[in-house]
């Protein structure tokens, strides 16, 4: 159920070119969220934007993107924290995944996987609260999508996933502190913003779902949809 109106809320994306971050996106914009794109493909981030400014542009709703390695996360603060100052609600949805052996990845492959999947978003994270913190923000939302093979007690075969799980388990780990940490900024200084970790399962129509749908019956995931985990988000951010 949506309570709260997304106009005049702004949205930063990340993983904004296709799958997942795309639909989020499209979503958003058609509840009257102005939308930032985030991802390495400027070419599709042209594309996605235009559409979305064809589609779903109301007043004030100028959809825009920012072209930008994850991988790479040493100038995020000089990068991308000015893009954040009138960002309300963070929504870190890139990802880049594994399927093979840990014994056969490369290591400049586990880095970027880290990289990605885990430190670029708790770096965004810090510089989104510290703007939350010093505007004083009411309603600020920031979402995690994790994986539900981040998730401890899952029981099934990961072979092959050992880098990714670890940096979705994580950014899960993560997410839970630093919610404990923002109920204490929402103490002492006013401010208010949710916290939310979203775990979907496999999704065969993604980059990532696509990386694993021929080991999938193997691993014997949870299956999930990109339409049921663009409803989570959803539901964070307007309740």
């Amino acid at each position: 159920m949506i309570t709260r109106s997304l106009y005049n809320q702004h949205a930063l994306i990340t993983g904004g070119s296709k799958g997942l971050g795309k639909a989020i996106a499209e979503r958003l914009s058609y509840l009257g969220c102005k939308v930032t794109l985030l991802a390495r493909n400027e070419k599709l981030l042209k594309s996605n934007v235009e559409y979305l400014n064809r589609h779903f542009n109301l007043k004030d709703q100028k959809h825009d993107y920012v072209k930008f390695d994850l991988s790479k996360p040493e100038s995020i603060e000089n990068d991308l924290y000015p893009r954040l100052k009138s960002v309300n609600i963070l929504i870190n949805c890139a990802g880049l995944s594994q399927a093979r052996l840990l014994i056969n990845t490369p290591v400049t492959e586990i880095q970027d996987i880290i990289n990605t999947n885990m430190l670029s978003p708790i770096i965004l994270s810090k510089l989104f609260l510290r703007n939350v913190h010093k505007m004083k923000l009411i309603n600020a939302h920031l979402v995690n999508i994790s994986s539900v093979i981040g998730k401890s007690e899952l029981q099934h075969n990961l072979v092959g996933t050992s880098v990714y799980s670890a940096s979705k388990a994580g950014l899960s780990r993560f997410s839970d502190i630093i919610a404990q940490e923002t109920e204490r900024m929402r103490l002492k200084n006013k401010t208010s913003i949710t916290i939310t970790t979203i775990h979907p399962g496999h999704i065969s129509d993604t980059d990532i779902g696509s990386s694993v749908r021929n080991d999938n019956e193997k691993l014997s995931l949870p299956k999930d949809t990109i339409d049921n985990v663009v409803d989570q988000v959803v539901t964070a951010v307007t309740v």
